[in-house]
């Protein structure tokens, strides 16, 4: 009874540890659809831009060259932010992996200790169970052998009255 009870709990220790993780990663799928709609909505402002300059008459090749490198600039911004927001994403990710590593060999530690226990624990009640001279239940087998050898019933013999003293 006990090892299912400390089975069923770890079992749900299991599972409240995979739903955190499973949380986290659904915040780092949002923060990442987040960035794509970002890059997305400045794509699509940049090729407004390009048309609005391309349709308009007065356009110069200086502006347009310049306005393509601030462009090129911008994106390899947005690159370097989405490769670093991955790489941080990714490090979180290994850390709690590693962190769930180490609950998951505590908890088996911890269910090996539970078996142990639970082992020695019925192996003393079949023990005791066996020892029908004993009144007293889940002692250990030493106190009996104790007892018996202190205590005797051995009659107590006064040869005369006169020589018991108090």
């Amino acid at each position: 009874m006990l090892i299912s009870l400390s089975l069923i709990f770890l079992q749900y220790l299991k599972l409240y540890h995979i739903i955190i993780l499973r949380n986290q990663c659904q915040l780092t799928r949002e923060k990442l659809n987040k960035i794509h709609l970002t890059t997305d909505v400045l794509d699509q402002e940049y090729y407004q831009l390009k048309q609005i300059l391309s349709s308009s008459m007065y356009k110069n090749d200086i502006e347009e060259r310049l306005i393509n490198i601030e462009n090129e600039q911008q994106r390899s911004l947005i690159d370097q932010q989405r490769i670093y927001i991955l790489e941080h994403l990714n490090r979180q990710l290994k850390n709690d992996l590693n962190a769930s590593k180490l609950i998951n060999e505590s908890l088996k530690r911890r269910l090996n200790c539970t078996c142990q226990i639970n082992n020695k624990t019925e192996y003393l009640r079949s023990y005791l169970s066996t020892q029908k001279s004993w009144p007293f239940p889940y002692c250990p087998p030493w106190i009996p052998a104790k007892l018996s050898s202190i205590h005797e019933e051995k009659p107590l013999k006064i040869s005369s009255p006169l020589s018991v003293s108090m």
